[in-house]
């Protein structure tokens, strides 16, 4: 939760509410009042829900570094442990963690700085900054948290609000000094948000000013042009929409120069856009100019240069809907305040109500019905419709504007009501200091009130310089150096923009590096990327700080990306499956629903063996856009892995594994029963069923009971004898497996179920690509079954029903069979999925609004601010997401990136194309999309029943060029019998561990924990030795109850002479379980060793047994034959170029050690059988090869219709 996230605790919580009754209490505020009630309501749901995860014995995820935090501070000795354990600590996307995360860093690298994160940073006013607070003026650098300044409260009046946060730091910025007729002087970095005043009508005798500015017309674009009055000139355009100075200059001459000079760099028109006497360019002429000629992206690459905001204008006209002609304006006002306080005229008010207001009035009825379908209450006003909106939380109110822009295509803008010029109180708008020009009005404090004064001078330079900022609770404003100045830290999401700001004061001798090299992608793929990304300025730090985040691919020529648009998902789904089955499969693709636009979207290069299914990626926004796509693949048998695979619960062969749990769970689950009564195993007639089920129901009784104890009724007299017999064996069989579950787990009892009906034998003994995927399907059954004997108290079949129940309930539906993971195959994922991936081949589907981006979550409950202690830049941030992971998208491609959309995804209104395809292709939005009607085709198509996935036959070979994962006992497990190879590790068909198995795992963890605890110098005694035995040692398997205990005491034994050998020894190991990876000829060879010991340049590599070897040279001799110790010695030797000087396996029965030492000659035949087990498997010859000693031991020899055994002929 967000309470965890800033590690808020609930007394931290309680006090808060204590503190606003006694404010309440005080003020008699009956709004404040309500809030409490709120907020206690909210505070016993915390209580409630921390009491049930401790009566319950969970965690969710925030407690995970909540409680770990607790831990930590709590418990020195913990910490100190936990820092001797992390040389180095790397954290990627800092920027996402949140407070309580970044709380955990700081206790954890306290003492060694040992630490590297990837972000980004932003600061705003510089040192020596004088701030008016309630105890008169303070230096910035010496405000701390909690402070009362002053701050303006609108209509010219100064109210007192608190600092939640002081933000330092040094950085090289743009600094840009304002001076006023008055005096007053601020340094501010050209980011930094202000309050500007542009006169929209000339204020007393002034020296003229001229200005270059920039004029929009929404259906034309962007012109050049020079004014002294930035409003005027607007005003006498009427058909523009808004103007942005960009620079100001007391002569024409200069402000000439910089038009002409702008114009014919960079590209962008100077004629007027109203018609009038002496133009020629006008009407068809002009829409021509303005046709041929991008103003856009020439307008955004001059504004990058002067870095001006195109973002923040100067002026623009008001609302108007006048024949084609619509101009929406959504106007957000800070500090709202309808009326001036006669009573506190001239005087600081204490406690102002603070609230902020969106506006927004129009006749368009178009704009209207887009509001009103979104959910937005309207109202009569005189010049069509109003929304008006309040509220004290201004980062809903923002949140409210973008949806709203977003919505209208509005131009917004921001302004607040704090000053007064001459007698007139008028609104200011809110701009970046970049923005602000000279001639035009900034607020500064005289007396008590707040005043607009003129800019005289503005002065720039670029330095290195410790800048600040503050957070202002309500309010979001301060006064420094008498001028009012905006804070623009907000705080609304878990991720902590604070972090980034305060890394460099919790960690001042960091060295900071910027990243630009990119291998992946290929540049064309890269700057349209980066053309998507800049939408999210101002607040993206690359803005915000002096670095350049632009990225440089090494792989300079690249394709132009594609975007096709289908009439519909089919269309869509078909096109991309045949581009793929095309370039894969030139020959198998030909198809005669075949498109024109198919032909060559990807490129030549691209084809035949050079590429394989694994090459290619569909990216979907989320799980529920896949369906289409999965279904044309598996039409045309194209393999496919889809990260949002489900559906595993809804197999046949799963269904039934189920059934029996829950009969035997509750055998008056009639319709359990009826399916397991009818399914492929004991197969009885559904007719005869029927009857017997209507039987049950007329009578209200179970099914169970007919079957038992109504056969001999009359009127079931005509159930014939072949059923009555399926009948007969099925009860004796429920009887059975009944009594077994009482003392049986979950897992044994249906793997008794499975292999004593013949079920898993039929499947192993008729060979199919089918029974394969059955297999794999009851395989994961048994991992779920598995995970729960692990996490509960008591496995009981009963138990385990009532948790199964509970996963289905809340939605849960694992993902069905896959292809191998060593074929090559289609990867079908969400784009949070492919974070950290790539793919030759990207395709991006369903871009359309209200899927990418995705519409936004509502309802969020927001913390008090007086609480939160991480904050984040202004902006729609929901948006900003959206596009970033838009962006990580496109960056998966390394070759070719194809955009598809479709107009039709059912529902009665066709789609428009998401916004950021039209961003990062730089084209404006096409309006030439028309509404489409459903065919009859289409609307049937989906309802049909979903295709089942078709997956590539094992028997196709696996190219010599993919990775093939092996580890040892893949290896063993192949060169002893091929087809237990495709058992255990292809088909994964269950059984029950052996008891030697789970004997030697006891055994293992006993010793590891031994080490562990000598390694880190905390004692441990022989107790707990046997202690961590007993915690590991599982009953399952063993042949009977004193089969357990001899096995137990003999654990016991052999534990107690482990410890007093290894107390009288010295030698400590210096690794244990240490993890290793080494390739061989596209083969990646995984494994861990035991134990490894390194004194004086000499290594032995440990390996532990629990297998009874009683004579030293028979110990010797395993450990010379060993192809495991082969194995761990030929990584070692690939890891660290040399050999290990021994190789020993220690026998902790008889506590004998068999040593040896692997040459040359041991590696090369090692290398040799990797080799031919490698060869094997990829041709996919799983043929068995029965032995009478290897059958005779083997897991499976119940159900291999190829075992060799005694009897066997």
């Amino acid at each position: 939760s967000r309470l965890k996230d800033e590690d808020i605790s609930i007394d931290d919580y309680s006090d808060f509410i204590k503190r606003l009754e006694k404010k309440a209490s005080a003020l008699n505020d009956e709004i404040l009042k309500e809030d409490i009630i709120r907020h206690r309501e909210l505070f016993e749901c915390f209580r409630k829900y921390q009491d049930f995860l401790v009566q319950e014995s969970k965690i969710d995820f925030g407690n995970q570094f909540y409680l770990a935090l607790k831990l930590l501070r709590e418990r020195p000795a913990v910490l100190d442990y936990y820092r001797k354990q992390f040389k180095y600590i790397l954290v990627d996307e800092f920027q996402d963690t949140n407070f309580a995360q970044f709380e955990l860093i700081k206790l954890l690298t306290a003492g060694k700085k040992n630490i590297t994160v990837v972000a980004d940073d932003d600061q705003c006013v510089v040192r020596g900054s004088l701030i008016e607070t309630t105890k008169g003026r303070k230096k910035i650098e010496s405000i701390k948290r909690g402070d009362l300044v002053l701050t303006a409260v609108g209509k010219s009046h100064i109210g007192i609000s608190r600092v939640k946060n002081v933000f330092k730091r040094k950085k090289k910025a743009r600094l840009l000094t304002f001076q006023t007729e008055s005096g007053n002087k601020i340094t501010v970095t050209s980011e930094h948000k202000m309050f500007c005043y542009v006169p929209v009508r000339p204020v007393g005798k002034r020296s003229k000013i001229y200005y270059v500015y920039l004029m929009w017309r929404k259906d034309l674009g962007w012109r050049l042009g020079v004014t002294n009055d930035l409003a005027v000139r607007l005003k006498l355009e009427r058909s523009a929409d808004k103007v942005l100075g960009l620079r100001a200059f007391k002569t024409e001459q200069e402000a000439r120069y910089l038009e002409t000079y702008s114009s014919l760099k960079y590209g962008i028109p100077t004629v007027c856009f109203m018609k009038r006497k002496g133009l020629f360019v006008v009407d068809k002429v002009l829409r021509k100019l303005y046709q041929e000629l991008d103003t856009e992206e020439r307008v955004k690459r001059l504004c990058k240069d002067l870095d001006v905001n195109l973002n923040f204008h100067h002026y623009c006209l008001d609302a108007v809907t006048r024949g084609n002609k619509v101009r929406i304006k959504i106007n957000v006002y800070l500090c709202y305040r309808k009326y001036i306080s006669k009573i506190r005229k001239n005087k600081i008010l204490k406690n102002p109500s603070i609230l902020h207001r969106l506006l927004l009035e129009t006749s368009d009825k178009e704009t209207v019905e887009k509001l009103r379908e979104s959910g937005f209450n309207l109202k009569r006003a005189k010049k069509g419709y109003r929304l008006n909106y309040c509220s004290s939380d201004l980062k809903n109110i923002e949140d409210v504007a973008y949806k709203v822009k977003e919505f209208t295509g509005g131009i917004l803008e921001y302004k607040f009501n704090l000053g007064r010029l001459n007698t007139q109180n008028l609104p200011a708008l809110i701009m970046p200091a970049s923005n602000v020009l000279l001639g035009h009005y900034l607020p500064i404090k005289k007396g008590n009130s707040i005043i607009y004064d003129r800019i005289v001078s503005i002065k720039e330079e670029n330095k290195r310089k410790t800048v600040y900022d503050l957070e202002i609770e309500r309010t979001h404003n301060f006064i420094a150096n008498g001028v009012v100045v905006h804070n623009c830290i907000y705080h609304f999401r878990g991720a902590a923009y604070s972090n980034i700001m305060n890394f460099i004061d919790t960690y001042p001798k960091a060295k900071q590096i910027t990243l630009i090299k990119n291998y992946r992608s290929t540049q064309t793929i890269l700057d349209s990327a980066y053309q998507l990304i800049q939408y999210n300025n101002p607040d993206r730090f690359e803005v915000k700080s002096d670095i350049n985040k632009k990225l440089i691919a090494e792989t300079k020529k690249g394709k132009k990306i594609k975007y096709i648009n289908f009439d519909r998902v089919s269309s869509e789904a078909d096109f991309i499956a045949s581009e793929i089955e095309e370039k894969v499969n030139p020959v198998r693709s030909k198809s005669p629903k075949a498109t024109a636009a198919s032909s060559m979207l990807i490129s030549n290069g691209v084809k035949n063996k050079e590429c394989e299914y694994s090459d290619f990626a569909i990216l979907v926004r989320s799980n529920n856009n896949a369906d289409p796509f999965l279904r044309s693949l598996n039409m045309r048998n194209i393999p496919w892995r889809f990260s949002g695979n489900q559906g595993l619960y809804s197999k046949e062969e799963v269904r039934i594994c189920i059934s029996f749990l829950k009969l035997m769970a509750n055998t008056e689950d009639s319709l359990s029963l009826y399916h397991l009564l009818s399914s492929e195993i004991y197969q009885a007639d559904i007719l005869d069923l029927s009857v017997l089920m209507h039987y049950a129901k007329r009578r209200n009784i179970s099914l169970f009971s007919v079957l038992r104890f109504k056969l001999t009724d009359s009127q079931l007299e005509n159930i014939p004898e072949n059923t009555r017999s399926i009948i007969d064996k099925f009860i004796l069989d429920v009887e059975n497996y009944l009594t077994l579950s009482k003392t049986l787990s979950t897992g044994r009892l249906l793997y008794m179920f499975l292999t004593q009906t013949g079920y898993i034998k039929s499947l192993t003994k008729n060979p199919s690509l089918a029974n394969e995927e059955k297999i794999r399907n009851v395989a994961k059954l048994f991992d779920i079954v598995r995970n729960y004997e692990t996490l509960s108290r008591e496995d009981r079949v009963i138990y385990f029903i009532q948790h199964l129940s509970l996963l289905i309930d809340v939605g849960d539906d694992p993902a069905t069979v896959e292809p191998d993971l060593d074929i090559p195959a289609v990867q079908v994922l969400t784009v949070h999925k492919a974070k950290g991936l790539e793919f030759d081949v990207v395709f991006m589907v369903s871009l359309v609004q209200g899927r990418f981006p995705w519409p936004k979550r509502r309802g969020v409950i927001e913390l008090p601010d007086e609480l939160i202690k991480d904050m984040l830049p202004s902006g729609d941030f929901h948006i900003q997401e959206e596009r970033r992971l838009f962006y990580v998208g496109m960056t998966r491609a390394k070759k070719e990136l194809i955009f598809t959309s479709s107009l039709d995804y059912g529902g009665k209104k066709t789609r428009k194309v998401s916004r950021f395809v039209l961003e990062a292709l730089g084209i404006k939005s096409d309006t030439s999309y028309k509404t489409k009607k459903v065919s009859s085709e289409e609307a049937i198509k989906r309802n049909a029943p979903q295709v089942e996935a078709k997956f590539y036959p094992q028997g196709v070979s696996l190219s010599d060029d993919a990775i093939l994962n092996l580890t040892y006992y893949k290896i063993d497990d192949y060169k002893s019998c091929p087809l237990k190879y495709k058992y255990v590790h292809v088909l994964r068909v269950p059984i029950m561990q052996h008891h030697t198995v789970l004997y030697g795992k006891a055994m293992h963890d006993a010793v590891l924990r031994y080490y562990q605890s000598k390694m880190n110098n905390i004692a441990i005694s022989e107790s707990d030795l046997i202690y961590a035995f007993d915690s590991s040692f599982k009953t399952e398997g063993f042949l009977s109850v004193e089969h357990i205990e001899k096995r137990k005491d003999a654990g016991y034994n052999a534990l107690k002479q482990f410890f007093k050998q290894e107390e009288k020894g010295k030698r400590l190991p210096t690794y244990m379980e240490k993890e290793f990876s080494f390739i061989i000829e596209n083969n990646k060879i995984n494994g861990r060793w035991d134990r490894v010991d390194i004194a004086k340049d000499k290594t032995i590599i440990i390996d532990f047994k629990t297998s009874a070897v009683k004579k030293q040279k028979d110990a010797d001799k395993k450990a010379k034959e060993s192809l495991q110790l082969s194995i761990y010695a030929l990584a070692y030797k690939h890891i660290n170029g040399i050999l290990p000087a021994a190789v020993e396996l220690h026998f902790l029965e008889s506590g004998l050690v068999g040593g040896a030492v692997k040459d040359e000659g041991d590696l090369v035949d090692t290398i040799k059988i990797i080799k031919e087990v490698s060869c094997g498997i990829r041709s996919r010859d799983f043929a068995a090869r029965p032995q009478y000693l290897s059958c005779t031991y083997c897991a499976y020899n119940q159900i291999c219709p190829s075992v060799l055994m005694r009897g066997a002929k």
